[in-house]
């Protein structure tokens, strides 16, 4: 089954009537293309896709990525509006006085929001360019603003997601550049 934008059920003032969670979702594989606005279950494997191992822990997947060279754990959270990492992961810069430099700084309520672009983000075997996380002091995840743009598929009996690039990326299988051996 594929269920595809409804713009009515999109427009302003229009209640959900509910939310599929982890729970529904990853009974079996579930796949959801931002680029068609198309999402379904037991879809067939991504062709384009970068495999990556997951770790599907009761209702939520983590996934292993390499950032500034260190592996860490972020949970695949297709619910969240941006990506998050802790502060102390960012290695992205600081002055003498031990000040972050990040891409854009603001504040959100009481809150200082920090907002810092790495350079890459390896999953598996290959290389994302350029994600943006949100820094802070207690979350890391993949959130919408990583998947937009791409298809992903979660796949518990195999225990991996397939993340496929945008195509402003265009990193094809095999041998090219941006897919680590």
């Amino acid at each position: 089954a594929v269920v595809g934008e409804d713009e009515q059920a999109l427009a302003v003032g229009v209640k959900p009537a509910g939310i599929l969670g982890a729970n529904v979702l990853l009974c079996t594989s579930f796949a959801m293309d931002y680029r068609s606005g198309l999402a379904g279950w037991n879809q067939p494997a991504l062709p384009d896709a970068a495999e990556v191992p997951a770790k599907f822990d009761n209702a939520s997947v983590f996934v292993l990525a390499e950032i500034g060279g260190r592996p860490l754990p972020l949970l695949v959270d297709t619910g969240a509006s941006c990506n998050l990492l802790l502060f102390q992961d960012w290695q992205g810069g600081r002055d003498e006085a031990g000040e972050m430099h990040a891409v854009r700084a603001g504040t959100a309520s009481d809150e200082k929001v920090i907002i810092a672009r790495l350079d890459s983000l390896v999953l598996g075997k290959t290389i994302f360019p350029a994600p943006q996380f949100r820094l802070n002091d207690s979350h890391r995840c993949l959130g919408t603003t990583f998947f937009a743009g791409r298809a992903f598929r979660l796949d518990p009996s195999r225990q991996t997601v397939e993340i496929a690039p945008r195509p402003a990326e265009a990193i094809p299988p095999g041998d090219a550049a941006g897919v680590r051996r």
